[in-house]
């Protein structure tokens, strides 16, 4: 949603109420995932033959889905990882049923891969998408004149999005840029907007999610108030260990508001 924000699948200002995959269903995720679970997910038969013809057959219907084209490789290594994990993630939700998370998967589609340094979005930008991170990372930032401050990040099976150009539809304040090589899927706003007017136990979710949020951003709002460097970093390495394992240094000073040679010497 927004960017992100503290606990761990939190976005500040501009990534999605970062919704981590739940440990149950990472025990649903297989982990060598099958073309019969992508064709489950988007509704496409399973078609005889052997790979190489079921390959070409998923790889026509993504063409027609979606107008990207993809060559044979790119569909068996990242979209049927990706739609299996995003299924095994909507499939989670509670009290949503089968056929409610199937449709709603099927509202998601293939995003061309950014590159280290590649924008997902730029300032000035109006935001029609939410994103799902297959893998990869990105940053959240706030460009300002004389630095570009980090207000959140994104990472594998979390949300993201500019959130409130997201909502608002005016032009995003924020950017959205790769850390390194990032893969994601895409949904429209309008689709993701039916099936939360839609579906019950879907808005129950996402209003878990935003309340969640809203949280974690008045936990990072009470970080910045603190005076003292060490005090800000000590309750991020509580609270979300995880960034300093996967977010370069120079970026996470920055999203502590303070210099990397500080952050060097806490470390």
């Amino acid at each position: 949603m927004p960017a992100a924000s503290s606990p761990k699948p939190t976005k500040p200002t501009t990534v999605v109420p970062g919704m981590k995959m739940t440990s149950a269903a990472r025990k649903a995720s297989p982990k060598n995932s099958s073309k019969a679970i992508v064709s489950q997910s988007i509704g496409v038969r399973k078609v005889g033959g052997g790979k190489d013809t079921q390959t070409r057959h998923l790889a026509s219907v993504f063409y027609l889905a979606t107008g990207i084209r993809f060559s044979f490789q790119s569909v068996a290594d990242f979209i049927s990882p990706a739609y299996a994990q995003l299924t095994a993630f909507v499939s989670s939700i509670p009290g949503l049923l089968p056929a409610e998370a199937s449709a709603f998967t099927a509202c998601w589609k293939p995003v061309p891969a950014l590159r280290r340094t590649d924008f997902l979005m730029q300032a000035g930008q109006v935001e029609y998408t939410l994103y799902f991170v297959h893998k990869g990372l990105l940053r959240v930032y706030y460009p300002t004149e004389s630095e570009e401050i980090c207000v959140g990040f994104a990472y594998d099976q979390t949300l993201i999005c500019s959130f409130p150009s997201f909502i608002n539809q005016q032009p995003s304040a924020y950017a959205i840029q790769a850390l390194r090589r990032t893969e994601l899927l895409g949904i429209h706003r309008t689709d993701f907007m039916r099936f939360v007017d839609e579906n019950a136990a879907f808005t129950r979710f996402w209003r878990t999610e935003l309340e969640r949020n809203l949280l974690g951003r008045i936990e990072r709002e009470i970080d910045l108030l603190l005076p003292d460097p060490a005090q800000r970093y000590q309750r991020l390495r509580t609270r979300s260990p995880h960034i300093l394992q996967y977010v370069p240094r120079k970026y996470i000073a920055s999203y502590l508001r303070m210099t990397p040679e500080t952050l060097s010497r806490l470390r």
